[in-house]
């Protein structure tokens, strides 16, 4: 459960929110970086939530063994996927993969 905590306060460090705009030396309006468009705009509006952020990027924890009770609830709310008993060559390693090369094809067509 600490490790969940501790993931997903990185990833609000990482997260620009609309709100955080009179704290930030840019000019309005936020914006976060965006990988599906490459070549063109790389960048969208922030949003206003984390919640609702945490939606448009994909955010995946591994480990090699199982999640609590707890931590699997805050990956669900977090949109965060988790994936256990992660070790090289497994079936559990093939399918963090895929499923991060399935997220890549969906969003940078």
């Amino acid at each position: 459960m600490d490790e969940m905590r501790a993931f997903v306060a990185r990833l609000y460090d990482v997260t620009v929110l609309e709100s955080q705009q009179k704290y930030v030396n840019f000019p309005a309006p936020s914006r976060a970086i965006y990988p599906g468009t490459f070549g063109g705009d790389t960048f969208y509006a922030a949003q206003v939530t984390y919640w609702g952020e945490n939606r448009n990027t994909f955010n995946a924890i591994a480990r090699r063994s199982s999640f609590t009770t707890g931590a699997k609830a805050m990956t669900k709310y977090y949109g965060v996927e988790p994936h256990g008993f992660i070790t090289v060559g497994s079936s559990e390693a093939a399918a963090l993969m895929d499923a991060v090369a399935q997220w890549i094809d969906a969003k940078c067509p």
